[in-house]
């Protein structure tokens, strides 16, 4: 809600207000995730699910998460990606987002000065390529003071009470057999760099969201009503109609009355779950390939693995933010209007 306030009309003491409030809220949520991830991949193993997607498209979608939270500390967000990556990589895309997220969200914390810089390049390998994201603020400088292995700094760094991001991205990065290191640089600047190994499909574009020129049909299945009256206000502010109902049943039988672009699936609902009811809206004509997008406060591997499994596009977390919604609905439907 505080998303949808800031947009209206405030005073600029008041806009401080709510920005405080909303980054006071992420950070929370951002502990609160982290510490969930870390518990995870503690006490459970989940298989790599691997999947052909778009290297560039992935990191533009990490970089536009962490815009907000950017823009609070008035920093800017400068990406390079090298011309020779490969447009569609096969591996676990899953667990590298989550690993760049928590790296630019420490990156943003951690700044010292104006611009955060993400590099992106990739190295030929045996198996396809060595795929290497950087990321620093631009205090960063080429000397280095010192440079270690990320999973002995990130011991380190929680012994010091250090947030967990660094610890849960080495879980993650390590899980995909690549390697995340940290150096450190003058004034306390660093540089987070992540290398990990992907494969280079043929000539598929399987990765690749359908495009579609026309006014996007977008369909909500929550049982929460407010959720249901929150999203409905992000999506009018950028005139995206949206329908919304509040069970599986209802969600099947408004698929079959019409056809929608894309679907965004609450995954905890009573009676028939979004897992089922992802199962059912896909054997309906005209709904293997549409867009389902999930939505849960249930951020775990298992979630977000199964989701992988019943063929839904992406994973969204609550709470979400508009612009993270809008974002990953236009990744989707290619919407053109801002």
């Amino acid at each position: 809600m505080a998303d949808l306030l800031v947009d209206t009309g405030l005073t600029e003491a008041q806009q401080e207000y709510v920005n405080a409030t909303r980054f006071c809220a992420e950070s929370l949520t951002d502990v609160l995730n982290a510490a969930a991830e870390y518990v995870t991949s503690t006490f459970s193993v989940v298989d790599s699910e691997e999947i052909d997607f778009d290297p560039a498209a992935l990191l533009e979608s990490v970089i536009d998460e962490q815009r907000f939270r950017a823009s609070l500390r008035r920093l800017e967000l400068i990406c390079t990606i090298d011309a020779d990556i490969p447009p569609i990589l096969s591996g676990d895309a899953r667990r590298l987002r989550q690993a760049l997220n928590h790296l630019l969200a420490h990156a943003v914390r951690s700044a010292i000065q104006r611009r955060v810089l993400v590099s992106a390049v990739a190295t030929p390998a045996r198996s396809g390529v060595t795929l290497r994201i950087s990321m620093c603020d631009s205090a960063w400088e080429s000397a280095q003071e010192r440079r270690f292995d990320a999973r002995e700094r990130s011991r380190t760094r929680a012994e010091q009470g250090a947030p967990l991001s660094v610890a849960v991205a080495q879980r993650l990065v390590t899980s995909i057999g690549g390697d995340l290191t940290i150096e450190t640089g003058p004034n306390g600047s660093c540089r987070s760099t992540v290398k990990a190994p992907f494969g280079v499909p043929g000539e598929s574009n399987s990765g690749s969201p359908p495009q579609t020129t026309e006014q996007p049909r977008i369909l909500l299945v929550e049982d929460n009503d407010v959720f249901q009256t929150v999203v409905r206000h992000m999506l009018r502010r950028h005139e995206l109609p949206l329908d919304c109902v509040s069970d599986g049943a209802s969600a099947i039988e408004q698929a079959r009355a019409r056809h929608y672009d894309l679907i965004l699936m609450d995954l905890q609902m009573p009676v028939m779950d979004g897992f089922a009811t992802t199962e059912k809206i896909r054997e309906i004509p005209g709904y293997r390939e549409t867009p389902i997008l999930a939505i849960t406060a249930n951020t775990s591997d298992e979630f977000r693995t199964r989701s992988d499994r019943h063929g839904m596009q992406e994973f969204l977390s609550k709470p979400i933010r508009s612009a993270e919604l809008i974002a990953a609905i236009r990744r989707w439907v290619h919407q053109q209007n801002p």
